[in-house]
């Protein structure tokens, strides 16, 4: 039985993230954005968005490499190491920062109820708005 409920409140799902070094060299974070989904296209997705949103600022190798990243072969073998379960990460350099983007697989807990407020008082809903429904579990 308890293996049961365990089953209903947990699905395969994939963790995005991307962390901005302050230099290419350093190892202080400057921002860092997460993001938990239930497919690994959605995460593919966003970093060859946010790749080519940079690549115009990259120094001319790092620009090749996150052309061919993008465009290429990069992706593509992204998404098959994330359907055989496997993380996989995407850097580059600019001249003065360093990012990072990395998606593995997850298992993700679900809320029980459809309603992600249920069982919280009125008055502490609007603080927790912001909250995922879909949270990872250590692997």
């Amino acid at each position: 039985m308890a293996n049961a409920v365990s089953q209903t409140l947990t699905a395969p799902g994939f963790w995005f993230e991307r962390i901005r070094y302050t230099s290419s060299r350093d190892t202080i974070v400057f921002s860092a954005d997460y993001q938990a989904t239930t497919h690994p296209a959605p995460a593919l997705r966003r970093i060859r968005i946010e790749v080519r949103a940079l690549v115009s600022g990259l120094p001319t190798p790092e620009m090749f490499r996150a052309f061919e990243w993008v465009d290429g072969d990069g992706y593509i073998s992204a998404g098959a190491a994330l359907r055989r379960g496997e993380p996989c990460s995407f850097s580059i350099s600019t001249h003065d920062e360093r990012i990072d983007w990395t998606v593995r697989p997850v298992t993700l807990l679900t809320l029980a109820s459809s309603d992600p407020f249920d069982g919280c008082p009125r008055e502490k809903r609007h603080s927790l708005a912001g909250y995922l429904t879909l949270l990872p579990l250590a692997p």
